[in-house]
């Protein structure tokens, strides 16, 4: 299926725009009050927003009745939105990715030396707290929540494969014990 995307920034008030519906037979979802239904879709982020639709006539029709109620600037096809990066392929399909966040994580947790592995945990593996472990200090437990929130970021944009594991580890971030960090540097 081909795919077009062009992102655009407005400077009306559009967030929850009880007005939106009106300029276009579009509706809201319940949750979030960011995406709209229409042909395609409309992503909102504060003054940014995408439209996806099936081909470029659906986008262009959107975006004309957007006009009429929003005033808007065209930027284009994206080449990244809200650190997600787009990949216009010659089949017109569209692959998404964070390869650049995941360059940046993996140079600042010193792990570019690291090899992939092919699950991000075993679904069988338990964690828990061992008492026989010492207290970590303060550095390590922040070390380690920001190391479970920065993968999150990586679950809502592009790699929900890695919510299980990330979800079981974050039950520890508040007494983090080695064997946990084992598990997101990709030890078993």
């Amino acid at each position: 299926m081909e795919m077009f995307i062009r992102i655009g920034m407005y400077t009306s008030k559009w967030y929850g725009a009880p007005n939106l519906h009106n300029c276009y037979s579009i509706e809201s979802l319940a949750i979030p009050p960011t995406v709209w239904i229409i042909f395609g879709v409309i992503y909102v982020y504060v003054d940014d927003f995408l439209i996806a639709a099936a081909n470029s006539h659906e986008i262009n029709q959107v975006q004309r009745a957007l006009e009429r109620e929003f005033r808007l600037n065209d930027l284009g096809t994206p080449r990244s939105f809200l650190g997600i990066q787009f990949d216009f392929q010659a089949d017109g399909s569209v692959s998404i990715h964070q390869y650049q966040y995941i360059q940046k994580l993996l140079s600042d947790f010193r792990m570019e030396t690291c090899q992939m592995k092919g699950s991000a945990m075993n679904p069988k593996q338990v964690l828990n707290r061992r008492p026989d472990e010492e207290p970590p200090n303060e550095e390590t437990k922040a070390r380690f929540a920001t190391a479970v929130g920065s993968l999150m970021d990586l679950v809502v944009g592009t790699r929900p494969d890695i919510a299980f594991a990330l979800g079981t580890l974050s039950r520890f971030t508040s007494q983090p014990q080695p064997h946990h960090q084992v598990v997101y540097v990709g030890g078993h």
